[in-house]
């Protein structure tokens, strides 16, 4: 069998396609596997049994064509005989910048012999958007070969620079808007009486400029970041964290918040399962049904109320050993070898 995976090997920085990859070539190592966006518009993929799109609008990128382009590719493939596969981690790109983006997915969708969905909220939708393809869950699996020595809390604050006198809630991944600042910015007076710090990294991400303005933001950003660990408890950063400070991170904190307000997947879920947090997040898309049927808490978007009791519930859930559980469920349902064999199995019927 040989599969086209739809990333940019130049440009992909999450792990999720790369561990499935992996995981796949051990399970069968007669699989042949093929990527990048070039390869995409050559003539290999006509020869690919499966083509395994995850991000649409990829495809296009930086290479001067069109969705009415890709459609064309597309079933120029599926006349060769080639399967069109789609992981649903968007039912549109986040914050689109030109309409091309968009089209692309709708493009992809429609063609799809399969899609496969993390939850049944995306699962439903599809079912009544795109009704001629086949609809399949595949959960978010866990990126269990990373992250496997352990770290005690108080060798994390030492590294990091942290106190261990505070109760720590962490947000892994870029903030994307102001309203998810916001999120936590509303939490001031509850984290202050409780002595709750809030661990954001990722809360501003600084853009590379030139000259005399990339002094004068770093100057801005240091600042905002002393203010906001100051005046608001949250201790933050202006950069992506390193691969390696994960560990550390989810070693400092006690809980785990996924700071988003418009999501359907989160990978950090998954993430906060495997390093045996408890984890509260929105009630919102696949994540919301996810953490409820776990046990794990979930807030009402645009309730400071709501996200103010899930906190406390999950900090009480924490105290309890609950992360542990996650843990567990995480390692048994959840490992990229049971999600990769899942996936083949779905090649293999769609053949």
């Amino acid at each position: 069998m040989k599969i086209y995976f739809g990333i940019d090997e130049n440009d992909c920085f999450n792990p999720y396609v790369s561990i499935l990859i992996k995981r796949l070539k051990e399970i069968d190592d007669t699989l042949e596997v093929v990527s990048g966006i070039q390869t995409f518009w050559n003539e290999e993929t006509l020869s690919c049994n499966i083509i395994h799109i995850h991000w649409p609008d990829i495809l296009l990128k930086n290479t001067n064509r069109t969705p009415e382009d890709l459609k064309l590719r597309l079933q120029a493939i599926k006349e060769k005989g080639g399967k069109i596969v789609a992981t649903c981690h968007n039912i549109k790109p986040h914050f689109a910048k030109f309409p091309w983006q968009t089209e692309a997915y709708t493009v992809v969708y429609e063609l799809c012999d399969m899609i496969l969905h993390m939850g049944n909220y995306s699962q439903n939708l599809f079912k009544e958007l795109y009704p001629r393809s086949r609809h399949e869950i595949l959960p978010h699996h866990i990126y269990d070969d990373r992250y496997k020595d352990p770290v005690t809390k108080e060798e994390a604050a030492k590294k990091l620079g942290l106190s261990t006198k505070y109760t720590y809630i962490l947000c892994l991944g870029a903030f994307r808007d102001q309203q998810e600042r916001d999120l936590l910015l509303g939490l001031t007076d509850f984290l202050k009486k409780n002595s709750i710090k809030i661990l954001a990294p990722s809360f501003f991400i600084e853009r590379k400029t030139k000259g005399i303005r990339i002094y004068l933001r770093h100057a801005k950003t240091k600042l905002k970041c002393l203010l906001l660990n100051l005046l608001h408890n949250i201790k933050t950063s202006a950069k992506i964290i390193p691969e390696e400070e994960i560990p550390l991170f989810g070693a400092m904190a006690d809980l785990m918040l996924l700071q988003r307000v418009v999501i359907l997947n989160s990978g950090n879920a998954s993430m906060g399962f495997y390093l045996g947090k408890v984890v509260v997040g929105p009630d919102t898309g696949n994540v919301g049904p996810f953490l409820k049927e776990s046990g794990n808490p979930v807030f009402e978007v645009g309730s400071k109320e709501s996200l103010i009791s899930s906190i406390k519930e999950g900090l009480a859930q924490a105290a309890a050993g609950y992360g542990q559980k996650n843990k567990t469920y995480a390692q048994r349902h959840l490992s990229s070898k049971t999600i990769s064999r899942q996936l083949l199995d779905f090649y293999k019927s769609l053949l």
